[in-house]
């Protein structure tokens, strides 16, 4: 008897662990994603309407595509840089030029957009 009751309480765990990350993974997934850009013509700019430009669009594809909610949340270069890394925001998305310091603070994705402009210099 007292092993049944052992394996039912066994049971109950169980049940309960995994039914409690179901909840976690559940409000992760409606969790409104926060998205760091700044005003950065013709990739970010703010309208009466809301951020439009080639980035907030690229944005608001991926979001419909995958179904996440998120919101913009404007910031300086530098603040988006470190709010990315620190978890403050989601994901930074603006006109980002990729270095080799910011790539040691963040990941980036691959570009999307290449100027074409090169500088040569003796």
């Amino acid at each position: 008897m007292l092993e049944r009751h052992m394996l039912l309480f066994f049971i109950f765990i169980i049940s309960l662990v995994a039914s409690t990350q179901i909840i976690a993974e559940t409000r992760e997934e409606d969790r409104t994603r926060i998205i760091a850009t700044r005003y950065a013509p013709p990739f970010s700019i703010k309208t009466a309407n809301g951020w439009e430009g080639i980035t907030s669009e690229l944005v608001h594809r991926i979001a419909k595509e995958l179904n996440l909610p998120y919101s913009f949340r404007e910031m300086g270069l530098e603040e988006m840089l470190e709010a990315t890394a620190s978890g403050e925001v989601d994901a930074a998305a603006a006109a980002l030029t990729i270095t080799t310091e910011r790539e040691q603070m963040v990941d980036f994705s691959h570009p999307f957009f290449t100027s074409g402009l090169g500088i040569a210099v003796p």
